[in-house]
């Protein structure tokens, strides 16, 4: 990988943290804590979202929404904690909006606060103990104050870490929505099966999931019902989107290398059984 890249501590707790959303994970409980899991059964996180402690503002539960951008405030603070080893976390707002490419400094602040309480709302339970991921915040002149929760600091203390392209935090969340979980995902797996040979290979299949695009069967329970336009289109423009930083190339279950001709005529079906081999820039 030789695009610019931050490093930035990883676990699997951690990991499981990026795919949680409130949007698309499944949740249970009451207007005032919201349950929800994570993973896989024997090895997954439950997690609460809750108005934080002693909190007296007039948001509704949907105000501390766990969305894509709260995954890059996250991963932006995680690499902050990596560079300085503290957990007393602080940065300006605009050299977040330097980072992730925002133009509008009215709108960044109000996201940029949304997220924090989405960070701020969140406990978790993993096999190491129960946890946050803050215990405060603060805003003001310009800059962002917050406390790490221990718990989470003694997750990113193993020091164990890869690798994460810059493009990562500039990718345009709202016209490629799915390219940063796939970028993460490919980066993330790159890590996990460095050892392997197939560390650069990847199913459109696991994308498709890790990305949380829409079933075959939500879809087609929708008016909007078209497969093409709800998860085979938009899966290669957003799988294009990431262009600058890997090429991709594509292979039939039994190694063949695909055309390009016939990737673009691939149904979705077809696109299941589908490798991906990732040549990083």
């Amino acid at each position: 990988m030789k695009n610019e890249a931050v490093k930035i501590y990883q676990s699997n707790t951690i990991n499981l943290l990026m795919q949680f959303d409130t949007k698309h994970n499944a949740a249970y409980g009451d207007m005032f804590q919201l349950q929800y899991f994570v993973g896989k059964e024997d090895n997954g996180l439950y997690i609460s979202v809750r108005p934080p402690q002693n909190y007296t503002g007039d948001l509704t539960m949907e105000d501390f929404a766990f969305t894509g951008t709260t995954h890059r405030l996250l991963t932006y603070i995680r690499e902050l904690f990596t560079l300085r080893k503290t957990e007393e976390i602080d940065f300006s707002v605009k050299d977040y909006m330097l980072r992730c490419e925002l133009k509008d400094r009215k709108q960044a602040r109000k996201q940029l606060e949304r997220d924090l309480f989405a960070l701020l709302a969140v406990v978790y339970t993993s096999p190491r103990g129960r946890a946050a991921i803050l215990d405060s915040f603060d805003m003001h002149h310009g800059r962002v104050y917050a406390v790490l929760n221990q718990g989470f600091v003694d997750e990113m203390a193993k020091q164990d870490y890869f690798l994460l392209p810059m493009e990562y935090f500039s990718l345009n969340r709202q016209k490629y929505n799915y390219a940063p979980a796939l970028l993460y995902y490919m980066v993330m797996l790159k890590y996990l099966n460095k050892n392997k040979t197939n560390k650069d290979r990847i199913s459109i299949r696991s994308l498709l999931a890790y990305g949380k695009f829409p079933t075959i069967e939500e879809v087609r329970a929708t008016r909007n019902n078209s497969i093409k336009g709800r998860i085979v289109e938009p899966f290669f423009r957003n799988l294009n989107a990431l262009s600058s930083v890997a090429r991709f190339k594509f292979h039939d279950e039994r190694g063949n290398k695909l055309t390009q001709e016939e990737v673009q005529q691939l149904q979705y079906d077809d696109m299941l059984r589908v490798i991906i081999h990732i040549e990083w820039k």
